[in-house]
């Protein structure tokens, strides 16, 4: 998955049906890793700490959530990016999981 630095931080690039897709590939391979869902907050705090900088970046998915950071991804680099919320996107995953008898850890 395509990654764009915004600020200081690496957030992944797709849209939101591929974002799902992709958790769901992950968790289904049983590895241990981490997603972060980031939003401009997040962002302007790990500017500030270089290590949670490098927790944000060594994620392997950060998620644009919020419109500001997927219209910083339009403005700096031309992509057409879909906001990739939490509040969506863990329904959505929790569905998916349900249908393939996944577990889920928050």
């Amino acid at each position: 998955m395509k990654k764009i630095k915004i600020i200081s931080s690496m957030i992944s690039s797709t849209s939101y049906v591929e974002f799902i897709n992709e958790i769901v590939l992950m968790s289904e391979s049983k590895s241990s890793l981490y997603i972060c869902v980031s939003n401009v907050h997040m962002l302007i705090e790990a500017y500030k700490d270089k290590n949670f900088n490098t927790i944000v970046c060594e994620a392997e998915i950060t998620t644009p959530d919020g419109m500001p950071l997927a219209k910083a991804m339009k403005l700096l680099y031309g992509i057409n990016q879909d906001r990739v919320a939490g509040m969506d996107l863990m329904p959505d995953l929790m569905k998916e999981s349900e249908k393939k008898k996944l577990s889920i850890y928050i």
